[in-house]
């Protein structure tokens, strides 16, 4: 067996001998120099981590191996052939009730489900070391360009099997350490010790030292704080800018609460703040995005224009603050996702929101896109 196939194991073994799990404490650095895939990213010397006996890698790994117990393939129902996405279990309190969902990302969505809603993925869980296939119904959905979550209800029947996370309370500071456990190119792989390099409106922002053709497979994983306490959820890779060049993207654990709001109480009622800095712009509907972004100057002339075509631009967006006075979106409305883009989102869809920077306040809204020429 090869060294990754070892590591592949590691946590089927955990899960079988957690008595034993001391005995291995010093079995994780070594399996960390000899044998973790490349997009495995460990800071700093292995030896050191191996003279320092409980190291900071090694519980890195270790926490890792458990939320691996916690972390799903997840496939079309019919389709388990093709490539998996990631996915994981967590629970939750709504109004005093514990539930269990799990949560893939949306831009991973299959192109086959014209109405996600009420479609079902397989999700492929370990139990007792073996491989299980369970079904889950994707219940709530949101745009792929803004919190880029699908929420997953299993049957009933099935939820004991299953080994949820438990959602951190607070975000993580700056410099905070990260870690990822997913599949990438369908092999459990371990994303280390990442420090946090920036905290905006939806996401959590961390280096990483390969591309998204590297971490393909990975969306949809579990980012951990250093309690093992889920802090968000992986949703790609991007290079908004050089100073952040190859940077993970996770979507910040509190809107997983706004995706089970939005399951019990409908769409409509479940909505989030788009806030630039100290500034609250409009709320929005979780099946809502941005597609326009307009920034004008005290004259009305345009400084910015922004089409959205990945993730939302916060930090371009607030580069050009400080300049503007004015900020106009216009906002799409979408009954179903297809990947980056939206299915039977027409022109009715769509409404636009000016808002004035300087006063603090709204200044227009109305049906339709607005567009700024000058």
């Amino acid at each position: 067996m090869s060294f990754m196939g070892l590591l592949t194991l590691v946590p089927q073994v955990a899960a079988g001998y957690n008595k034993n799990m001391s005995r291995l404490k010093y079995l994780f650095p070594l399996l960390l120099a000899m044998g973790l895939p490349l997009h495995a990213q460990v800071p700093g010397k292995i030896a050191t981590s191996i003279e320092r006996g409980i190291s900071q890698t090694q519980i890195a790994v270790e926490r890792s191996a458990t939320a691996a117990k916690s972390v799903f393939r997840a496939y079309p129902q019919g389709r388990e052939d093709r490539h998996a996405l990631s996915g994981f279990v967590f629970k939750t309190n709504y109004y005093g009730r514990e539930e269990i969902f799990g949560v893939i990302a949306t831009h991973s969505v299959p192109l086959t489900y014209k109405d996600p809603l009420g479609a079902y993925i397989t999700a492929r869980i370990t139990v007792n070391g073996r491989e299980k296939d369970i079904p889950g119904e994707m219940v709530q959905i949101a745009s792929p360009m803004m919190l880029d979550m699908a929420l997953i209800k299993f049957n009933p029947e099935d939820e004991p099997l299953l080994t949820p996370l438990t959602l951190a309370e607070q975000d993580p500071a700056v410099e905070d350490k990260l870690q990822v456990t997913g599949f990438a190119q369908q092999e459990l792989t371990f994303v280390l010790n990442k420090p946090l390099l920036m905290s905006t409106l939806t996401s959590l922002r961390f280096p990483l030292n390969k591309t998204w053709r590297d971490v393909a497979g990975m969306c949809g994983s579990p980012v951990l704080n250093e309690d093992g306490k889920v802090v968000g959820m992986f949703t790609g890779t991007g290079e908004e800018s050089s100073s952040l060049s190859h940077t993970g993207f996770a979507t910040k654990t509190s809107y997983l609460h706004t995706l089970v709001a939005a399951y019990h109480s409908g769409t409509e009622k479940a909505t989030f703040p788009l806030m630039l800095g100290e500034h609250k712009i409009v709320d929005l509907h979780i099946n809502e995005f941005v597609s326009n972004v307009y920034l004008q100057d005290e004259e009305g002339h345009r400084i910015l224009r922004q089409n959205v075509h990945y993730k939302f631009p916060y930090n371009t967006l607030m580069q050009h603050l400080p300049r503007a006075r004015y900020i106009t979106l216009n906002i799409f409305t979408s009954p179903s996702w297809v990947g980056y883009g939206a299915s039977e989102a027409v022109l009715s869809d769509v409404y636009h929101v000016t808002y004035d920077l300087k006063e603090k306040k709204m200044i227009d809204s109305g049906l339709g896109m607005k567009l700024i020429s000058q």
